[in-house]
């Protein structure tokens, strides 16, 4: 056992049990979870440490993979930032659901930006095993799930698995599973010919092209949003300059009307003063 806490980290795609599942490890609340329609989770999460079974883990939790807004190099930048070091991934999945597009170009995503990736030390953690009907044959289907994530993902030799439903007992086997890790390190630089050969070697290229091409439409959506967010921003300021050089002109023209009403009044009483001098005295001196 490593005297230093172990890193753990999870992927999956939105709605899959991501967050559910470290708040089982930890115990907690902390980790926010999400419908599966729209993203909780949008950048990895700082560490956050819990002792679990006898280890010392550290758990970072991660945006879905089905985010089309998060390109390779956001990935690489965010572990790098976060999580740097990776000893334990946890790639979740619903039990019931197939390997999707999304599931392989998270995978891909790790193998790119990690120097020294092991496959062996992933583990597949099945959600939401108590949704099954009674009659599967639990063992059966992981059977099967588990030649079919040896095939799509290009693996030696079986993955290890974790069946998990909405109680923290389900989690304990994870021990078992944590001896004899050894950290991956995240590259320093991103190789992005490197990570699109491997990933259209494992999704495909057309699929690879495909998710590209929506990445891409929607960073223009984001941009165009962001811009006209700007332009929205300068017409409110242009306003409110107008709307205060409005008020200072009248202030001004407040200020000038006073003053020519001070100086018709100064006037006036100068000129009654004036004649009251002047014929008042005459006026008296005439009875």
């Amino acid at each position: 056992m490593l005297s230093r806490p172990l890193k753990l980290f999870v992927q999956g795609e939105m709605g899959e049990g991501k967050s559910t599942f470290l708040n089982l490890i930890a115990k907690s609340t902390n980790f926010k979870a999400g419908s599966g329609f729209c993203a909780v989770t949008q950048e990895i999460s700082d560490a956050y440490p819990t002792n679990f079974e006898g280890y010392h883990l550290e758990l970072h939790d991660s945006p879905g993979l089905n985010d089309d807004q998060i390109s390779l190099q956001e990935w690489h930048r965010m572990l790098v930032k976060k999580c740097p070091k990776i000893d334990v991934l946890c790639f979740v999945r619903r039990i019931d659901a197939r390997v999707s597009g999304s599931a392989l170009f998270g995978f891909d995503v790790m193998q790119s930006i990690l120097k020294e990736f092991e496959p062996g030390q992933t583990i597949f953690v099945l959600t939401h095993c108590d949704t099954l009907p009674p009659e599967t044959d639990l063992e059966v289907l992981t059977a099967e799930m588990q030649q079919e994530y040896r095939r799509r993902f290009n693996l030696k030799s079986l993955p290890k698995v974790l069946h998990t439903d909405n109680t923290s007992d389900s989690v304990l086997p994870l021990r078992n599973l944590l001896a004899g890790v050894k950290p991956m390190t995240v590259r320093t630089t991103f190789d992005q010919n490197l990570a699109q050969k491997q990933a259209q070697s494992i999704v495909g290229k057309e699929a690879y092209i495909r998710w590209e091409e929506n990445h891409k439409a929607e960073m223009q959506k984001k941009i165009a949003k962001l811009e006209e967010q700007a332009k929205e921003e300068e017409e409110r300021k242009k306003r409110q300059q107008e709307d205060e050089q409005k008020k200072l002109d009248e202030l001004r023209q407040a200020n000038n009307d006073m003053k020519d009403q001070l100086i018709d009044t100064v006037v006036e009483a100068g000129v009654n003063i004036l004649f009251a001098a002047m014929f008042g005295g005459r006026t008296g001196s005439r009875y």
